[in-house]
């Protein structure tokens, strides 16, 4: 059963699925036949584990059984579902978020999962299917999950095990009620990375805490949360098929019902706790989304001001506000503007923001200053910038203009070094000015902006 159910799977590649003949309908009706099969045969391949030829254990219910096409925008648990495949290689999807939004960190995902076992490299959503899950890819899935390779490259080892416990206090209180989670993750010390959810079980969105790879020792996080209506709450960790949870009541009114909505947010918003201190510091982002309360969904995005960002999605249907918490921990001096965006990209609308002062400590990275050049150039700038003593570095000042670098040298006892360099642009505009090592890791930015 297992060799038909590969033969199987490989015939679908071969069908013409793009036959130059066929009307739309043809093309369409044929699509949705060759997904039809691929859950089928899924479906036969998803009751449990199975061994592959060369002796790796496969566990097959982990693929996504996908039975439509998917692309940026798509919701629902199949995204979920092939996100968390995703995640299974941090190599194709490093931030392993299970949102269940099809946004631009999944479809980043999809296009690298396709280069890599060569479905297809170039093109657009549109024109070649790059970054969409079509019936081609849908198949290859299917076949890696049940072969454990495909076009000759095999896949993930898998994600490895999971465990972990949450601690909550205070457990009961009077309305509102700020709790904190203390989330042990990762207690099984595996190395290959994970993901673990913590739901609050008040319909609020989850937060996440991420293990990297090679990350091999357990990691402790505290994490805050408020309920604002009375009521008993479950709190959910869970990974895989890991779960740990715990109870918290809550005295006081219960939470309006649907006849009768809670007073909506005037705006959407974002706030931060704390806002300065010395690196590492670890900040608390706590958020209100979708505060015009629509209910097409959607995605926030959330930027660290440090080239880190996460998604923030919330869903169709769900027409009202969200609130949302999220930690970062900025690891180098500087100021950082984190801002909150309405859409996917830094180049959507921006609806909040917040500046984080760090200062770094011996041997940091950090942009300390940016001011206008002496000489009344109204396009020109000074930055000073503080590094590594001896490292090499270069600053990329966001335009067309060639990064400004300095080799390494030698012969320094350690510490930190500070430098002032100049710049000039060609014209007004907001531009990111950013400080790299010498391998090119972006280690802090600052904002500018320049008046034309």
């Amino acid at each position: 059963m297992r060799l038909f159910s590969r033969l199987a799977i490989g015939a679908l590649m071969a069908l013409p699925v793009f036959a130059g003949a066929a009307t739309v309908e043809e093309l369409r009706a044929q699509a949705e036949a060759l997904l039809a099969r691929v859950q089928q045969l899924q479906a036969q391949l998803g009751q449990g584990g199975t061994t592959a030829g060369g002796g790796v254990v496969l566990d097959s219910s982990s693929c996504p059984l996908i039975g439509r096409s998917l692309k940026r925008g798509s919701t629902g648990d199949d995204v979920t579902r092939l996100q968390r495949f995703l995640a299974r290689d941090p190599s194709i999807y490093p931030e392993g978020l299970a949102t269940g939004y099809y946004g631009a960190l999944t479809e980043a995902a999809v296009r690298r999962w396709q280069v890599k076992y060569n479905i297809v490299s170039s093109g657009t959503p549109e024109t070649t299917g790059y970054g969409v899950v079509g019936p081609r890819t849908a198949a290859a899935i299917a076949i890696l999950c049940s072969t454990g390779s495909y076009n000759g490259v095999p896949g993930p080892s898998g994600s490895g095990p999971v465990g972990g416990f949450i601690q909550v206090a205070p457990i009961a209180g009077n309305a509102p009620l700020s709790v904190a989670v203390q989330a042990t993750v990762n207690t099984v010390n595996s190395c290959t990375g994970a993901t673990y959810t913590l739901d609050y079980g008040d319909g609020t969105i989850p937060s996440q805490v991420v293990v990297p790879a090679g990350k091999c020792a357990q990691m402790t996080q505290t994490l805050g949360h408020t309920y604002v209506y009375g009521g008993v709450y479950q709190i959910t960790l869970s990974a895989g098929a890991h779960r740990t949870s715990a109870n918290v009541q809550v005295f006081g009114p219960g939470a309006p019902s649907s006849g009768t909505p809670a007073p909506a947010p005037s705006s959407d918003s974002l706030s931060a706790t704390p806002t300065s201190g010395t690196a590492p510091l670890s900040v608390k982002f706590i958020g209100t989304i979708n505060a015009s309360a629509s209910c097409n969904g959607g995605v926030y995005l959330l930027a660290f001001g440090d080239g880190q960002s996460t998604e923030i999605p919330y869903p169709a249907d769900g027409c009202k506000a969200f609130t949302f918490e999220v930690t970062h921990s900025y690891t180098s001096g500087g100021t950082f503007a984190a801002n909150l965006y309405r859409g996917s990209s830094a180049s959507d609308s921006s609806v909040d923001q917040e500046t984080i002062t760090v200062s770094g400590g011996a041997g940091s990275w950090g942009i300390v200053s940016v001011t206008p050049a002496v000489g009344g150039n109204p396009f020109a700038i000074s930055v000073q910038i503080e590094y590594p003593a001896c490292s090499a570095y270069s600053i990329d000042w966001g335009d067309s203009a060639l990064p400004a670098s300095v080799a390494a040298t030698s012969g320094c006892s350690g510490g930190t070094s500070n430098a002032t360099l100049d710049h000039t642009y060609s014209g007004g505009g907001s531009y990111t000015v950013s400080l790299r090592d010498g391998s090119g890791v972006v280690k802090t930015t600052a904002a500018v902006t320049i008046s034309s």
